[in-house]
């Protein structure tokens, strides 16, 4: 990608080369990061592990903050359910499925509904 040549950028749920965006954005152009809001899947996290930590989005703001500003920040939460299937292939997609004891992933894939929120925090940059 060339030099200053894009004008939006994104990174969804992944980490941020922060030389490389720089790089490729225009002046004053966009970068969108979604990442995990505190309450994201909670009540799964909760089901899977002992001790279960809210999600911290704010790290990127941080991150970013010497080259970007935050024009906007919305969190866009919804809640769903989902059977046995559903639920098992949802934890095998995430890094829990290997990090849970094995023990309280078969409990908590053994119920039949699982009623869970999924909440995404967004951030809008605009390039210094």
């Amino acid at each position: 990608v060339l030099d200053q040549s894009i004008d939006l950028c994104t990174s969804l749920f992944s980490p941020i080369p922060i030389e490389e965006i720089l790089r490729v954005l225009k002046p004053q152009a966009y970068l969108i990061v979604v990442t995990p809001a505190p309450e994201h899947l909670y009540a799964m996290r909760e089901g899977l592990f002992d001790e279960v930590k809210m999600h911290d989005p704010h790290k990127f703001v941080e991150q970013l903050q010497a080259h970007f500003d935050l024009i906007e920040q919305p969190i866009v939460e919804t809640t769903f359910e989902l059977n046995q299937a559903q639920l098992k292939n949802l934890i095998a997609m995430t890094p829990y499925a290997y990090k849970a004891k094995p023990e309280k992933r078969m409990a908590l894939e053994q119920k039949a509904q699982t009623e869970l929120k999924a909440a995404f925090q967004m951030y809008i940059f605009q390039k210094k």
